[in-house]
């Protein structure tokens, strides 16, 4: 298909846009909302001003971008076989020989020196540790686990789930054990990324099949709807107990749990999952959700903040 920058951009410079998914944004998006979770968590118990939030997030959508970059690139190497046997992969950069994987082996250590860079940018060893461990396991595992387990999906939750850990001793150089149970709404946002990913993963569960690649979308089969509906549950009820444990008002639960639960609800009730377009029509609605859960916490930052 072709678009605005193929049209522009040389040949040999584009396959690169293709390999790391640069026109399609919602990866990076759905990425980077556990960051901005940490900072706003940081922001409140520490009184940053909104600048330097900002600036903070700016930095942090960065990092976002360069990792989902480096795993799409370290996806498409290893993968590269079973994406010449699915429809929607076939054409990807490696798997087409558009890319040879010499050259794409050499953009990825590229792109690994530039997320090490971007960890050590952060000044702080804690969060530095945290970055690398996102890299090594998390995020070099997750293309091996589909030939072994029907969920990574769920590793792709813990890994993308990571950046607010990150993010949150980056600016406070402190775990306070205070915001552990609070944070069970990002341990949650792993679980609204493995139904994201298994709605994605619905897109090509024929061709997988056949290839041998495992999904939830297979695992869970005709019962993929009641499970993921039973997840959804999950989320709002963790929304529920960080509400009232930090004393929320009703601005929270009305944006945070009521806006989140009527938007997860609505992808179920109007996604066929047996039809490729509604999977990833749907897919990319999930890029609303992490704004929904921040706007909540934003709404009701005077009423809980110490500042």
């Amino acid at each position: 298909m072709s678009t605005i920058l193929s049209r522009h951009v040389p040949s040999q410079l584009y396959v690169y846009i293709e390999l790391i998914r640069l026109e399609k944004p919602t990866g990076v998006i759905l990425a980077f909302w556990p960051f901005a979770w940490g900072i706003f968590l940081a922001s409140s118990d520490h009184c940053m001003t909104p600048a330097m939030g900002t600036s903070w997030l700016v930095m942090f959508f960065s990092g976002s971008f360069l990792l989902r970059s480096t795993a799409c690139t370290w996806n498409d190497i290893l993968d590269r076989k079973f994406d010449r046997l699915v429809e929607r992969t076939k054409d990807r950069p490696i798997a087409s020989g558009k890319l040879a994987v010499f050259n794409a082996a050499v953009f990825l250590s590229i792109e690994v020196a530039l997320c090490i860079l971007f960890f050590a940018f952060l000044r702080n060893s804690k969060a530095f540790w945290l970055g690398m461990f996102s890299l090594f396991p998390l995020v070099s595992l997750y293309p091996l686990l589909k030939r072994y387990t029907y969920w990574p999906q769920a590793w792709l939750g813990v890994t993308a789930n990571w950046g607010l850990l990150i993010a949150y001793l980056t600016l406070t150089d402190v775990f306070d054990y205070r915001r552990l149970l609070p944070l069970l709404t990002g341990a949650w946002w792993s679980v609204i990324l493995l139904i994201a990913d298994t709605i994605y993963a619905c897109q090509d569960k024929n061709d997988d099949a056949q290839a041998g690649v495992k999904s939830t979308a297979l695992k869970f089969g005709n019962w993929a709807k009641p499970i993921l509906l039973s997840f959804i549950g999950g989320f709002v009820l963790s929304l529920i107990f960080v509400g009232i444990l930090e004393g929320h008002t009703w601005r929270f639960y009305a944006t945070s749990t009521g806006s989140v639960a009527a938007h997860l609800v609505w992808q179920l009730w109007i996604v066929d999952l047996n039809k490729s377009p509604s999977c990833a029509a749907i897919f990319r609605q999930n890029s609303y959700t992490g704004f929904l859960v921040l706007a909540g916490f934003i709404l009701d930052y005077q009423k809980h903040s110490s500042c």
